[in-house]
């Protein structure tokens, strides 16, 4: 069957196209909607208009996409197969380093998208290697200083003489947690801290700083990749009577997701109509993007976001790094650019990459104040309470998800 030969980017490409319809599909708008570059989306664009899959013309000067006929029959929902992955030597996974899930989605990612998930970067050391990106930096300082300022008055919305789950999502060290929860402690609140990312070093780290200056506090890691669904199975038997989740998406992880939108959902779909989601992220206007950028231009960060690769055989000698601000996107872009073509083989695997290919790294979105309050509604989530610092860089945005009305 035709099909079969698609991977996943040129499924994703046709999918959009059927979406937009042929007269909003153009390749800006398509690069726009699945949130990559037009420079990567050439090459399969350019695959698909040769093999019969799409077809061009003119509106008023303008190209245009639409679906050739074979395509409007696809199964465009499909996704291509991925067999199983094997550790292997040379330019290979690691042994132990990923499970079978997370290496399918990392030669997918790699393959079709040009894309290293950061999320990997945090797995066993890597977890120390964030941490020290973590604990120092403006953003951090930023971030604190918001919440030390804003937290009692969000903790005065709980409801009074209830117990309280505080699920750190994307835990990290566990560091912005720890201010929330001695303010909760304060308060006379009982608590417990639920700790949830993908990395089991990173939930090992944030227990043990949080048991360090919380005593007597009781833990419950969840090892789960958030990206991949809800995890309301997860955290159900936490709540008891008069028990509540809080929810905290805390560090600007929020834009560093490549589908920010999916991730919210994931979030909603875990929540009762009791419990409250606090998110913060970093805000930006153009005057700022220098400064915003320097940030992630220094040793700390590269450490942190080539580590995947290395362990994948790509070393820093084959490539440059390269930080830069994507005006359209409204994101800073960590890539490496390849200095030689270079295949990489996992299992029964291989990606071919191409010298001067530029790999992404990790991206880290920054928002307008309207940005983001738009995306957080558009996800189904109220806004409680809303805080921002006094030169409007940083947010915090304590939410619930709104209940399903006709």
């Amino acid at each position: 069957m035709r099909v079969a030969k698609l991977d996943g980017i040129k499924l994703r490409i046709l999918e959009m196209i059927k979406k937009l319809g042929a007269a909003d599909a153009y390749q800006s708008r398509i690069a726009k909607e699945l949130n990559v570059s037009r420079q990567l989306l050439t090459p399969h664009i350019k695959w698909l208009l040769k093999r019969g899959y799409i077809k061009m013309y003119l509106v008023f000067g303008q190209k245009r996409i639409a679906l050739a006929d074979i395509s409007e029959s696809l199964p465009l929902i499909a996704q291509p197969e991925i067999k199983p992955l094997h550790y292997i030597s040379g330019n290979s996974v690691a042994s132990g380093f990923l499970n079978r899930r997370q290496e399918a989605e990392l030669l997918t990612s790699l393959g079709t998208m040009g894309e290293i998930p950061l999320k990997f970067a945090y797995l066993a050391e890597g977890a120390t290697n964030w941490d020290r990106v973590g604990s120092k930096g403006d953003i951090s300082i930023i971030q604190r200083k918001l919440i030390i300022s804003r937290i009692t008055q969000f903790i005065n919305v709980l409801p009074k003489d209830s117990r309280i789950n505080v699920v750190d999502i994307g835990c990290g060290n566990g560091a912005p947690a720890i201010m929330i929860m001695e303010e909760l402690k304060r308060k006379g609140f009982g608590f417990a801290y639920v700790p949830l990312d993908v990395s089991r070093a990173m939930l090992d780290l944030a227990g043990e700083r949080v048991r360090s200056k919380i005593g007597g506090l009781k833990v419950n890691k969840i090892e789960f990749d958030f990206e991949h669904g809800n995890f309301s199975d997860r955290i159900y038997d936490l709540t008891g009577e008069g028990e509540i989740n809080l929810l905290l998406f805390l560090g600007n992880t929020l834009g560093n997701q490549s589908d920010r939108n999916r991730v919210l959902t994931n979030f909603k779909e875990s929540m009762s109509s009791k419990d409250f989601l606090i998110v913060a992220n970093e805000l930006t206007n153009v005057a700022r993007t220098a400064r915003i950028v320097a940030h992630y231009n220094n040793k700390d960060v590269s450490d942190l976001v080539y580590l995947t690769a290395a362990r994948i055989g790509i070393g820093r000698a084959d490539t440059v790094y390269d930080v830069s601000w994507n005006e359209r996107l409204y994101q800073v872009e960590m890539c490496m650019v390849l200095k030689k073509n270079m295949e990489i083989k996992i299992g029964s695997g291989r990606v071919s990459l191409e010298k001067g290919e530029r790999i992404l790294l990790a991206r880290s979105k920054k928002f307008t104040e309207w940005a983001f309050t738009k995306l957080l509604s558009k996800a189904g989530f109220r806004t409680v309470l809303f805080a921002s610092n006094e030169d409007d860089s940083y947010v915090l945005s304590m939410l619930q998800p709104t209940r399903y009305t006709n």
